[in-house]
C-alpha cells in the first residue's frame, strides 16, 4: 500500500536513512583499510622477527581483516541494494501501479508469464527490496561483530606469549599461552553446549548438572561468548526456518569472505631451498628496485644490478627460524643460535668460486630485521655479468633442502 501523495510504502524500514548514511560514510574508508592492514601486518612480523610469535599473530590479523572485508562488502552491497530500492520508488512515483503489461508487443503466453510475476501490488516489490537491504545491512554487521571475541582472545594470548618469551623461549611461550588461555576458554564455550544439546533434557535445572551448565553459561555471558551480545546474528538463528535461504546466503557469504581474506594475506617472501632457488633476475635482489616493498625484508640483496667502485655490498637478513641444516650445533631456533650459526657457516661464491668473507652484524632498524653484511672486493672481475651464490648453512644429508640464493650483477 502506498501513502497518499508519495510512493514511500507504509512499512518502509524506519532505519533506511541511517543505513544509507552509515554505508556511504564508511564504505570508502573501509575499502582502503585492507591495504593499510597488510602493511602493518608485515611491519609487525618484521618487528617481532620470531617464527612462533608470527604464527600466533597470523590468526589475529586474519580475524581483523575478515571483519574489515565483511563490513566493506556489506556496506557496498547495501548501497547497491538501496540504490535499486530508490529506483523502484522513483519509477513508481512516475508510473504508479507498476508496469503496464498491455503496452508490450509480445505474445499472449509471454504476457501471461509476466502477469504471474507482476500480479502483486508494486508496493510489495518495493517492500521486498527494502527488507532485503535491511537484512544485508544487519546480518553483514553481525558477521563482522562475530570476529571481535576471537580477535580479543588471540590478542591476549599473543600478549601473554610475548611476556613469557624471555623466560621460556618463543616456542614454549606459544604452547603455554594456548594451553593456559585459549584452550580453557574454548572448552568452556564448546563442551557445555555439546553436553546440553545431547543430554540436557535428562537433567532438571536444579540438578547438579543443570546448575553446572547454568554457571558455565553465566561465565560465558560475562565474557560475551554465549552469543547474547550479538543480537543481529540471533535474529538470523531465531528465524532460520523462516529465512532458510537467508541463512544459506549469509553462511556462504561468510565463508567466501573468510576465504578471500585468507588467500589475500601478505606473506614475507622466504628464502628458497637449493633445488628451487631462482636463477634469473628478480626485483627483490636489488634494493634500488624493491620500491619499499616489505614482503622482501627477509631476502638477501645488493644495492643495484650494476656495481660501481669495485665493491659489492651484500646484505643477508637473519631469518626468524633456523635454516635447514644437519649441523649438530645449529638446531636451535632462538635468535642468538641463528646469528651464531650463520656467522660461522654462511658462505658466498661468485661464478662458482668460493670467496673468503668477513660478515658483520647490522642490527635491526625500522622496517628491516637484523642482518649479516659484508663488502666483497670485485675489482678484479672481468667486465660483464656475474652470479653471486649465497649458501646459508650446509646440509650434507639433504643438499637440495639447504637454503640458497642467486643474485645476478654486472660490473
Amino acid at each position: 500500500m502506498i501513502t497518499r501523495g508519495t510512493s514511500m510504502p507504509y512499512r518502509t524500514s524506519p532505519t533506511w536513512e541511517v543505513e544509507l548514511l552509515i554505508s556511504a560514510a564508511s564504505v570508502f574508508t573501509l575499502v582502503q583499510l585492507p591495504g593499510w592492514l597488510d602493511g602493518e601486518f608485515l611491519r609487525l612480523q618484521i618487528r617481532l622477527h620470531d617464527h612462533y610469535l608470527n604464527a600466533l599473530v597470523f590468526p589475529l590479523f586474519l580475524y581483523v581483516k575478515a571483519a574489515v572485508v565483511c563490513l566493506a562488502a556489506t556496506f557496498l552491497i547495501h548501497l547497491c541494494l538501496r540504490a535499486y530500492w530508490v529506483g523502484l520508488i522513483g519509477l513508481d512515483s512516475v508510473f504508479p501501479g507498476g508496469p503496464n503489461l498491455e503496452h508490450l508487443n509480445q505474445g499472449p503466453h509471454y504476457k501471461a508469464h509476466l502477469s504471474r510475476h507482476y500480479r502483486s501490488d508494486s508496493a510489495d516489490g518495493i517492500e521486498r527490496a527494502d527488507n532485503r537491504s535491511t537484512l544485508v545491512f544487519g546480518f553483514g554487521v553481525g558477521l563482522a561483530l562475530i570476529m571481535i571475541i576471537p580477535t580479543v582472545l588471540v590478542g591476549l594470548a599473543a600478549g601473554l606469549a610475548l611476556a613469557m618469551k624471555p623466560l621460556v623461549g618463543s616456542k614454549s611461550a606459544l604452547t603455554l599461552s594456548m594451553l593456559l588461555f585459549v584452550l580453557p576458554l574454548m572448552l568452556t564455550m564448546v563442551v557445555p553446549a555439546l553436553v546440553d544439546k545431547a543430554f540436557g533434557a535428562r537433567f532438571a535445572a536444579e540438578s547438579r548438572v543443570g546448575r553446572a551448565l547454568a554457571r558455565c553459561y553465566g561465565l560465558m555471558r560475562r565474557i560475551h561468548m554465549d552469543g547474547t551480545g550479538n543480537r543481529l546474528i540471533m535474529y538470523l538463528y531465531g528465524r532460520a526456518k523462516t529465512y532458510r535461504s537467508a541463512v544459506l546466503l549469509f553462511a556462504a557469504g561468510g565463508m567466501l569472505l573468510g576465504f578471500l581474506s585468507a588467500t589475500d594475506v601478505p606473506r614475507l617472501s622466504q628464502v628458497r631451498s637449493q633445488d628451487k632457488a631462482a636463477m634469473s633476475m628478480e626485483r627483490s635482489d636489488y634494493a634500488s628496485e624493491r620500491g619499499g616493498n616489505m614482503r622482501f625484508a627477509l631476502r638477501a640483496h645488493i644495492p643495484a644490478a650494476r656495481i660501481e667502485g669495485g665493491w659489492l655490498d651484500v646484505t643477508v637478513p637473519l631469518p626468524p627460524r633456523q635454516p635447514a641444516n644437519d649441523l649438530p650445533g645449529c638446531q636451535a631456533s632462538d635468535a642468538p643460535a641463528i646469528r651464531r650459526c650463520l656467522l660461522a657457516h654462511a658462505s658466498l661464491a661468485i661464478d662458482g668460486k668460493a670467496l673468503p668473507v668477513q660478515w658483520q652484524i647490522q642490527e635491526a632498524r625500522d622496517g628491516a630485521p637484523p642482518a649479516l653484511r659484508a663488502l666483497v672486493d670485485v675489482g678484479a672481475l672481468r667486465r660483464g655479468q656475474h652470479r653471486l651464490t649465497l649458501d646459508y648453512l650446509p646440509h650434507a644429508r639433504q643438499p637440495a633442502q639447504a637454503w640458497r640464493e642467486h643474485i645476478l650483477f654486472w660490473n
